[in-house]
């Protein structure tokens, strides 16, 4: 036992990993030739070397290389005496006995490479002291501090490596690659055709950011999406709800797909017989679409990247999508003291575009806007309405605001009524009436910037976009959403084992106003009864018109075909 003890405190008092020698080999090489320092630029720094001596005379090296002076004994010791240094790292007397040291150039590669794996293990052993004495004072969860080393591991494996540089040949070869067989992990889409079009997709890999006021629906609008892609492309999708509970976005789901709206749901006791039977159908499609929610409050980028991977490991494959709702509500993995809010954003948003570079999967986080947008006349916003932190506008790949006009103006229109109040007239018309919603793409890496219009239900909360077979009217959720007739739902026997999982037909019949024999399973001759959206929206009301958008012509951006730009025989048969 007092061996083990006594081995203990060695550790701890040991001199860290170092090679005096190396490091002198290294220097000489660049005393002696100066078309060495080239190549160990490409691989050290100054910090690499363990003896601040060391340190210094390379970086005075580095110094005169990068303004295309002379390097020599002579050279290197006038700007360090200019410096003020030259006494500090053993005068000329040392300097002099690096250039006779009489290394090899032959052997610089083997030279430089023990340099860099002595450095590696210091580096190592200082964040793994950090993490041990963050571990003795018991402050930061065990879960979080796992995370962090891996992820400060997996920088220091991705810190200075031989193939930094890639010719253009290898790019395009693997460019062209992909577009002859593209990649199982391409762009992931919305399945809002005009965004789509501006977007291409959520590359993996990349941080996108929805920002909007309080009120204009951005947690809807990412749940649109999370459905959409869970639901049309059968991928996994993570969804962090760090402000609304898990019961809140089924409601929001089920509002969405089953044409029922939210206050509805929120009191059971206004569902009719059609809308209890339209839930029921609904439940086999939604029940088995790779939607997975975490309701936790307060989690940080740490304890949502354990979650993924664990989320990825039980599934056996890589996550279609990761959502985050929303990026101000998260706590950072590592509190700094004294750090302002501005610094732990800008932690966060870091920290996020990491996760989604190093899983692979495209991160949607969602943000506040300040009130800046507020003051502006036409208040759409712009990315210096990003709160708390120009970080996230900076790590961004893309960033998209949702702006509702029709907002505005009810809200102005409420201020001057009677009889109600303004909260009460203005929450009434903003969840009845449809309304223009403008997506504003403000930022975008891989595309245009540019403003797309979709149609907003707020008792529905969805977002959706206008018939493309008539232009002119205003449509609900495509009809490929809609699920299919309860009566001809085949059940599957794992999503209902129990009957606990399905709504009984007694209390179906219960919220039926009168009763009735049961209907029959509609044929393929007889068109569905409309829903009460349809009867809305196509009745002819005035009140429910929508007026002209200002649409974007799109026909303009519609691609040439293929065969303008590639000639067909240099792809394979059949591509």
């Amino acid at each position: 036992m007092a061996g083990s003890a006594n081995n203990d405190r060695s550790i701890l008092t040991r001199v860290p990993p170092q090679n005096n020698d190396a490091e002198v080999a290294v220097l000489c090489c660049c005393l002696d030739s100066q078309n060495t320092i080239t190549t160990v630029a490409s691989y050290l720094d100054p910090s690499d070397f363990y003896t601040p001596a060391h340190q210094k005379i390379y970086e005075t090296i580095y110094h005169l290389y990068s303004e295309s002076k002379s390097i020599d004994l002579i050279t290197v010791g006038d700007e360090l005496k200019k410096q003020g240094d030259l006494e500090k790292v053993g005068g000329m007397a040392y300097l002099s006995s690096i250039v006779d040291a009489h290394a090899l150039l032959s052997n610089l590669s083997e030279y430089i490479n023990i340099v860099r794996q002595k450095s590696m293990s210091r580096k190592i052993i200082k964040s793994m002291e950090d993490l041990t004495r963050q571990t003795y004072e018991g402050e930061t969860d065990p879960g979080n501090l796992i995370e962090i080393a891996i992820s400060r591991l997996s920088e220091l494996r991705d810190s200075k490596s031989d193939d930094a540089l890639v010719s253009l040949k290898e790019i395009l070869k693997e460019t062209v690659q992909n577009i002859v067989h593209p990649p199982k992990d391409r762009a992931v889409m919305s399945h809002f055709s005009v965004l789509d079009h501006v977007t291409n997709g959520f590359r993996p890999g990349t941080l996108t950011i929805v920002a909007a006021r309080p009120s204009m629906g951005k947690s809807a609008f990412v749940i649109n999406i999370a459905v959409n892609v869970a639901l049309k492309d059968h991928l996994p999708v993570a969804f962090f709800s760090l402000e609304m509970n898990g019961q809140e976005i089924a409601n929001r789901i089920l509002a969405s797909r089953c044409d029922i709206s939210i206050s509805s749901l929120q009191n059971s006791k206004r569902l009719s017989q059609d809308e209890m039977s339209r839930i029921n159908g609904s439940m086999p499609m939604l029940g088995n679409t790779p939607l997975y929610i975490d309701e936790h409050s307060g989690l940080n980028t740490a304890e949502i990247l354990t979650r993924c991977r664990e989320l990825q490991n039980r599934l056996g494959k890589k996550l279609g999508l990761i959502c985050i709702d929303y990026l101000q509500l998260m706590n950072p993995a590592v509190e700094r003291k004294n750090a302002s809010r501005q610094q732990e954003v800008s932690d966060i948003s870091r920290a996020l575009k990491l996760m989604a570079k190093e899983l692979e999967v495209p991160v949607i986080a969602l943000a506040q806007l300040s009130r800046e947008s507020e003051k502006r006349d036409d208040h759409i916003p712009v990315l210096s309405d990003l709160r708390d932190s120009g970080a996230i506008e900076q790590d961004a790949d893309m960033v998209m605001f949702i702006h509702r006009p029709d907002y505005y103006k009810h809200k102005d229109e409420s201020e001057d009524d009677e009889g109600q109040t303004r909260q009460e007239k203005f929450k009434k018309i903003d969840a009845e009436e449809i309304q223009r919603a403008m997506i504003v793409v403000a930022k975008n890496r891989q595309g245009p910037t540019k403003s797309v219009f979709l149609s907003w239900n707020g008792s529905r909360t969805t977002f959706f976009e206008k018939e493309k077979e008539n232009p002119n009217a205003i449509a609900g959720p495509s009809d490929e959403d809609a699920p299919p007739p309860w009566s001809d739902v085949p059940v599957p026997d794992e999503m209902f084992a129990e009957p606990s999982l399905t709504i009984p037909k007694d209390v179906i019949d219960q919220h039926s106003e009168a009763p009735a024999a049961p209907a029959p399973a509609p044929s393929a001759s007889q068109a569905p009864a409309p829903s009460a959206l349809d009867a809305a929206l196509f009745s002819g009301d005035p009140s429910m018109e929508f007026e002209a958008l200002d649409m974007t012509d799109w026909s303009s951006d519609v691609p040439d075909d293929p065969q303008d730009f590639f000639d067909p025989g240099q792809f394979p048969d059949g591509v």
